[in-house]
């Protein structure tokens, strides 16, 4: 910390000292107002589409907010076939109908306020994962300052030798509520009971009479998309003590962690994914089961998630020091994506001890 404070100070100081002049002139940014559309392909049954418009940069304090078009004219092909555009209440838009792997999208979509835009993508092949296992496991975090109870997910999938390839993973966990009765009948016939509402207190109760029988009773479950911990996984890792040193973080926008396959083209792998142990441990805290989600994604989405979270983890550009650098866009006429996804997931496995 104080290296990094150190090295931050020298470079404030060094760009206070600096004869350099630049001058910008926000009114340059001033474009007419675009179309802003988003959507995400995929073999899902039905594909959104988000279309609002763009705000000029002296005008973030209007206090108009920036709403969806409500009424846009729509063109989704499906490898040159036309698809029918329905309406949501709040203005967005959505295609019935999934589409395959290999499918070509075209998207145009016109307004008489606006100019018309377009982009095109391909819905990629999923690649299959499996969950090999998941382990609890107490390891030194120095992000977190100190040892840190962690759910280790070992996560298997292979990559095409073929292609140059795009992921994105998340980890979609369930958690449980319950409770369980426990009954102990010693050698002369004298019999106890015990009661657990979390699974701590059974995991204790059962370590220490092993031969007590149980009855479990589970009654409610929630499925949530919580934080990787990315410090094991080299693929989700690419900081090294220079990059912190100069401000970078190494956040994912979403919890949707991407990566490609440059340091693993054509090989089998495992990705390394952590969980705090005590996610969502408050409410429902009578057992775990993981699940990896692995999405194949295309060119596109790969960079504009890479454009956010080099947005979100450059500490330098936000405190002034840095170029920012505008977030991709492959909107013809306008701004925002059109980016093809396809997911697999895996099986469901609940924590086994090492």
């Amino acid at each position: 910390m104080m290296k990094k404070y150190t090295l931050f100070t020298f470079i404030v100081a060094a760009f206070l000292l600096s004869s350099c002049k630049d001058s910008y002139d926000l009114s340059e940014m001033q474009n007419p107002r675009k179309l802003v559309v988003y959507a995400f392909p995929s073999e899902a049954d039905t594909t959104f589409i988000s279309v609002t418009n763009s705000v000029g940069v002296m005008k973030y304090t209007d206090t108009r907010k920036v709403k969806n078009v409500t009424d846009a004219q729509i063109d989704y092909r499906v490898n040159g076939e036309p698809r029918s555009v329905q309406t949501l209440d709040d203005g967005s838009y959505f295609v019935v109908g999934g589409q395959k792997a290999g499918d070509r999208i075209d998207l145009q979509v016109a307004h008489r306020s606006f100019q018309p835009v377009s982009s095109s993508t391909v819905v990629p092949e999923s690649v299959p994962v499996s969950l090999q296992r998941v382990v609890a496991v107490d390891e030194f975090d120095a992000d977190y300052g100190g040892m840190r109870s962690l759910h280790k997910l070992l996560a298997t999938f292979t990559d095409p030798a073929e292609t140059t390839d795009y992921y994105a993973v998340r980890v979609c966990m369930k958690a449980y509520k319950g409770y369980g009765n426990g009954i102990y009948t010693d050698d002369v016939g004298n019999t106890s009971t015990a009661y657990v509402d979390s699974e701590e207190k059974y995991n204790s109760i059962r370590e220490a009479h092993p031969e007590m029988e149980w009855d479990i009773h589970l009654t409610d479950s929630a499925t949530f998309w919580p934080t990787i911990v990315t410090n094991d996984e080299p693929l989700l890792n690419p900081l090294m003590s220079i990059d912190e040193d100069f401000g970078y973080e190494n956040n994912f926008y979403g919890n949707l962690c991407i990566f490609s396959d440059e340091l693993i083209n054509g090989q089998t792998y495992t990705l390394h994914l952590n969980i705090g142990a005590y996610e969502a441990s408050d409410l429902y805290n009578f057992g775990k089961c993981y699940q990896v989600v692995l999405y194949r994604i295309s060119h596109e989405y790969y960079r504009f998630l890479k454009s956010v979270n080099d947005l979100d983890n450059n500490e330098l550009a936000e405190g002034g020091f840095a170029v920012l650098m505008p977030t991709y866009t492959n909107i013809m006429g306008g701004a925002g994506v059109l980016a093809g996804c396809n997911a697999a997931c895996s099986e469901w496995k609940s924590v086994t001890n090492p």
